[in-house]
């Protein structure tokens, strides 16, 4: 499952991402994982939230799944910021559908 945000200013979107990890914060194992990529500590620092999502313009997002996930995975599940609601998610489900859109229409 990747967390997946079109929003192209990295401190809103680290902002709207950063709650759908609170949850791992509790369980022993996020941080032995999260110690293994070299980030140490309770908090979700920047670096740990750009390493576990992606986020960024239309362009950016499809170019960062192609890179990340393109030669070897042939199926992905994207999905949302999971601490947002209302418009915001509505917004956050038509650009994941853009998203999917760009990726299927790739060579």
């Amino acid at each position: 499952m990747v967390r997946v945000l079109v929003e192209p200013d990295p401190v809103k979107a680290r902002d709207l991402l950063r709650p759908s990890f609170a949850m791992y914060q509790q369980v022993p194992y996020f941080h032995e994982v999260a110690a293994s990529g070299g980030f140490v500590g309770a908090d979700l620092a920047d670096g740990l939230v750009d390493a576990m999502t992606v986020h960024g313009d239309l362009d950016s997002v499809v170019g960062q799944l192609q890179e990340r996930y393109g030669k070897w995975a042939d199926w992905l599940e994207l999905t949302p910021p999971g601490a947002v609601g209302g418009d915001a998610l509505a917004t956050a489900y038509q650009e994941l559908f853009r998203v999917v859109a760009r990726l299927n229409s790739a060579p």
